[in-house]
């Protein structure tokens, strides 16, 4: 499995209002271009549609507080990840598997520096609506 990581520091967040950031799908599909769409309520579990270099994939985001997810629909063989809430910073952790072993050696670097660009941007989005809420 290939892991990417990107944090944000946003001085006097609280991890309530980044919990509300990532519950509110609408806010989030209009501030960054790779979410299509959230739905659910922060009090169930949330369906995410991301655009992941240039597919789309479908994760479901668990309710609670541990705020991981775990792909249920895209071409990936495996996606998984969790976001990392404290006060004053936020992170995006995601492991995945593309599913072809003989291409890894080739294939992997390239997507893990898309999924890179993918989660620093995931996560700088919701740090600015963060400090903006």
């Amino acid at each position: 499995m290939c892991v990417v990581r990107s944090r944000a520091t946003v001085p006097g967040i609280t991890a309530e209002r980044v919990r509300a950031v990532l519950a509110d799908g609408t806010a989030l599909a209009e501030a960054c271009d790779q979410v299509v769409e959230v739905s659910g309520t922060p009090q169930e579990d949330q369906r995410w549609r991301v655009l992941l270099n240039g597919s789309e994939v479908t994760w479901v985001q668990r309710a609670g507080t541990a705020l991981d997810f775990t792909q249920v629909e895209g071409d990936l063989a495996e996606l998984r990840g969790a976001w990392a809430v404290e006060p004053d910073r936020l992170g995006l952790m995601i492991e995945f598997h593309l599913g072809i072993d003989g291409l890894a050696p080739l294939l992997d670097p390239i997507w893990t520096q898309s999924f890179q660009a993918f989660a620093d941007a995931l996560v700088v989005s919701v740090a600015q609506l963060g400090e903006t809420r």
